[in-house]
């Protein structure tokens, strides 16, 4: 899969035997009789869209999608003290993610995942918030484990 080659687009380059993306190839299409170096002219065109998109945003910005709340947090954050690397100017970590950690005082465990009591993938209140183990921990933590093996045979 082959990426458009116009710097900062993102977009696959989906035309057979093409460089550039279906965006990009018909403003060419569009200006080819009139622009020799039209190739030479659109990073220039899009430079100000791009620039103010990758613009680093201040911590504590919120970013909402369909199915859950992104924050975006200092490199110091209990939430992303694990990484091996973290951009100077922060890192995009799930709100419920980053609430449960500073819950805890430290940064989940690979074995803890983080639920939402009420179902509300957008609530991410502390009295929301509950703190559990994965699946295959838990089953061999707990009691639960035999009876699990026996319901699937």
């Amino acid at each position: 899969m082959r990426r458009c080659i116009v710097p900062g687009c993102r977009l696959v380059a989906k035309l057979k035997g093409k460089t550039l993306c279906q965006k990009h190839y018909q403003r060419w299409y569009r200006l080819k009789n009139k622009s020799e170096s039209l190739l030479d002219d659109i990073p220039r065109i899009i430079d100000a869209r791009v620039a103010q998109s990758r613009a680093p945003q201040p911590v504590g910005t919120r970013k909402e999608y369909p199915h859950y709340i992104s924050l975006k947090v200092s490199p110091e954050h209990i939430a992303v003290r694990n990484r091996k690397t973290v951009p100077e100017h922060g890192a995009w970590v799930p709100e419920h993610i980053a609430v449960a950690c500073e819950l805890l005082g430290r940064p989940l465990k690979s074995y803890e995942i983080v639920h939402h009591k009420d179902g509300n993938r957008k609530n991410n209140s502390t009295d929301n918030i509950q703190i559990g183990l994965k699946r295959e921990r838990h089953c061999r933590t707990c009691t639960c484990a035999g009876k699990e093996a026996s319901s699937t045979s």
